[in-house]
């Protein structure tokens, strides 16, 4: 039974903006502490102020929960092994490999030790009392006494069915067995009797029950693919179960309740958590990645969970349940089908969304982006609609079917200049492919686009008269962008290429930057462009390109994230790059120095893509169907909160101190340090403000010469204090001149 009782906290970093609620996105990437011991499995344990942990080989350590980082305890095992289970003054492990339990006694946590061990028996345990289930795959359930620690024996057993997982309440133990979840009384652990079952229809992975009610996970792991999807049951009567609702779609796991939350790790390689607070119902809250290699969770009545071997083999990680809980998600009213693509513009939201039938339409709909109502929208009737764009009035996108041996694809203008009723504009017909706008760019009336005999500039006037210009010369863009000043920013292969078309009938090529690979995500803002491409390793790769002088454009700053992603959106400083599971968020409120700050979304709902408007961050997601084979489900458009940096109230920064680096260590424990350099003597301090803008430290005043420097802070404050875990941020100022650099205090 792993059951604790939360107090709710707000952490450091989650600061309330005053436009608007925010984020972190760095909390789960950078927790509030690691806990580091060698060579370290992922399987833990908690008591109220002890952590346990098991070893990669013969190690068992104990951590003190407001202690060092380090061991408090350890022993060595006569053996390896893999789960684990706390009650009492006793920690009890298994392995299924060799196929044994054994108790740690851990009354004195500084100074553990094996007592009894049991043979024969092995897998994933959960423990009441004296009785220890042991959920031993294919060889069943084992039922072991273990009322006296130094001689357990087991006392009952089945074997007739296999046993992924159990969770045990009161007298019943609930199964995770195949294709079934079963509830077995086990109040005679010597003669286990089955009550009842439900039947699912994939395999199931993990069970948590509380009361008359329980959780299970059902889905598919496989090489190439892994889906699943959480459900809720009810036993008010245990001899049938019954279905309540499918929560998530995610496959959790391992689950740990949390007073009024469910926890668990996700095979999506994030952090899941569900409200349960209102009995027999499910309320799923957020899937925050950063988790890559969990398979268990502990936590404790203080709120604090513990998730092992993350992100860095070795490394016991805490966080907190109330800092790894996003916003909840908004949702529009949802339809059979799939969202399409997403555009913003006059501060509302377009969509193109498709039906997953021919009984569905495919539309064109328009959103309120405060309330995500629809407001407006413009219906194909049966055909496929995909690409998607806005500008001042018009909207573009193509309408067709798919179909490999009779594909047909035309492209549709409409005046959505009133967005309640959006009308057609006469263009006829023109045949286009169906991703022929993904590479695309409007600046009303002008599309640059691949049409007729190439990449051209086409004139798409509001009668509908459309007139064809002159080729661009580019072979083939993959991305484009119009700045609205008559430049247009394209991105193929192996460059970024810079056109100007203020002439539609005489473009011309001002210049090109080599690029290392495929161009994936191009965002222009002013003369600055954003853009990603595929790095090594499925990461993301992105450059900061002034171009000033687009006759000679330069790289200012490049960074690298951890997801693949295939566009960008921006907002306050933040720059977002999205993919397929995931968003990447990358501070570039210095474009010279941008760094990668966190992660959300990573579930099997597909991003179609993102749109940061309206002070909140919305996605066109796809939600699989509840059931396999996970084909077209259903669309919704969710709300984030956008990254908290802007909520610091610091100044706006007239200008830059020249080569002021990142603050590193970044994040820190000890303390890190801020390089800079100075053209002249001047006037300097160093202040360090907390996550509200509050002046928590002064670490310099006074004046310095001209030339390189480096300033430290000890992550104290001005009384000396150790500082909380969190956000800071380090206002740096020389003269009349500010700089900023955000980082994160781990304890």
């Amino acid at each position: 039974m792993k059951r604790i009782l939360v107090a709710l906290t707000v952490l450091a970093g989650a600061a309330p903006s005053s436009a608007g609620p925010c984020f972190d996105y760095s909390l789960p990437t950078h927790p509030t502490r690691v806990f580091v011991a060698s060579q370290a499995w992922s399987a833990v344990a908690a008591s109220e102020t002890h952590v346990f942990q098991l070893g990669l080989g013969t190690q068992f350590y104990v951590f003190e929960i407001d202690g060092p980082e380090t061991p408090v305890g350890t022993a060595t095992l006569d053996g390896t092994y893999r789960e684990i289970a706390y009650a009492g003054d006793f920690v009890y492990i298994s392995s299924a490999t060799t196929n044994k339990v054994s108790v740690v006694d851990v009354s004195d946590p500084t100074a553990p030790f094996q007592r009894g061990i049991l043979t024969g028996v092995g897998g994933r345990l959960d423990v009441e009392g004296s009785l220890l289930a042991v959920a031993r795959g294919s060889g069943g359930l084992a039922l072991v006494n273990v009322a006296d620690p130094d001689v357990p024996f087991l006392t009952g057993s089945v074997t007739s069915i296999p046993v992924v997982d159990v969770s045990l309440e009161g007298n019943l133990a609930y199964l995770a067995t195949n294709l079934q979840f079963r509830v077995m009384d086990v109040s005679d652990p010597t003669t286990p009797l089955e009550i009842g079952h439900i039947d699912m229809n994939e395999g199931t992975f993990a069970v948590h029950a509380r009361g008359t009610e329980f959780w299970g996970t059902t889905g598919y792991i496989g090489p190439l693919d892994q889906y699943g999807t959480l459900r809720h049951f009810s036993a008010v009567n245990p001899a049938n179960p019954t279905f309540l609702a499918n929560v998530a779609p995610l496959l959790l796991l391992d689950m740990v309740e949390a007073g009024n939350f469910l926890a668990g790790p996700t095979v999506h390689k994030g952090l899941a958590t569900i409200d349960i607070s209102i009995p027999q119902t499910s309320t799923f809250v957020s899937h925050v990645p950063g988790f890559s290699s969990t398979q268990r969770i502990a936590g404790n009545a203080g709120g604090r969970v513990w998730l092992g071997n993350l992100p860095t083999s070795g490394a016991l990680i805490e966080g907190q349940l109330s800092a790894i809980v996003s916003p909840s998600p908004v949702s529009t009213p949802t339809a059979d089908g799939t969202g399409s693509r997403m555009a913003s513009s006059g501060g509302l939201l377009f969509a193109v969304m498709y039906g997953g039938s021919f009984d569905d339409s495919g539309a064109l709909r328009v959103f309120d982006p405060g309330s995500l109502s629809q407001i407006g929208s413009f219906v194909e009737g049966t055909d496929y609609v995909d690409g998607l764009l806005v500008d001042d009035g018009m909207a573009l996108y193509t309408h067709g079917y798919a179909d490999p041996s009779n594909d047909y694809f035309y492209l549709r203008a409409l005046d959505v200049s009133n967005p309640a009723t959006p009308t057609e504009i006469p263009i006829g017909s023109p045949f286009v492919g169906l991703y022929q706008l993904a590479g695309a760019a409007l600046d009303t009336p002008y599309l640059y686009a691949p049409w007729s005999g190439g990449f051209r500039t086409v004139e798409i006037d509001p009668s509908g008269t459309i007139t064809e210009h002159a080729l661009l010369p580019v072979p083939g863009a993959f991305v484009s962008r119009a700045t609205g000043t008559g430049l247009l920013v394209t991105g193929d292969t192996s460059a970024i290429h810079f056109i100007d078309v203020s002439d539609p009938d005489a473009p011309g090529e001002l210049s090109s930057l080599p690029v290392p690979s495929s161009v994936r995500g191009l965002l222009v803002e002013g003369t600055t462009a954003y853009v990603t491409f595929l790095g090594a390793s499925s990461r993301t790769d992105l450059f900061v390109i002034d171009f000033t002088n687009p006759g000679s454009p330069i790289v200012i700053g490049q960074t690298t994230a951890p997801h693949t992603t295939n566009g960008l959106t921006l907002a306050n400083g933040m720059l977002y790059a999205y993919g397929d599971r995931a968003f990447c968020v990358i501070d570039v409120s210095n474009p010279a120095a941008p760094v990668y700050v966190g992660s959300g979304g990573a579930t099997n709902i597909q991003l179609a893509n993102v749109v940061a408007i309206d002070e909140k961050l919305i996605a066109l997601e796809t939600i699989p169907s509840p059931d396999p084979p996970y084909a077209a489900g259903e669309y919704r458009l969710r709300a984030f909160a956008l990254q908290c940096f802007n909520s610091v109230s610091a100044p706006e920064l007239p200008g830059a101190i020249v080569s002021a680096t990142p603050a590193f260590p970044n994040p820190f424990r000890a303390g890190t340090n801020l390089q800079f350099l100075l053209p002249r003597a001047s006037q300097v301090s160093l202040d360090v403000l907390d996550a509200t803008g509050r002046r928590v430290r002064s670490v310099r005043n006074g004046t310095l010469p001209g030339g390189s420097h480096q300033l430290t802070w000890d992550g104290r404050d001005a009384s000396g204090h150790e500082t909380a875990a969190g956000v800071y941020f380090l206002r740096l100022r020389a003269g009349s001149e500010e700089s900023v650099r955000r980082v994160v205090r781990l304890r």
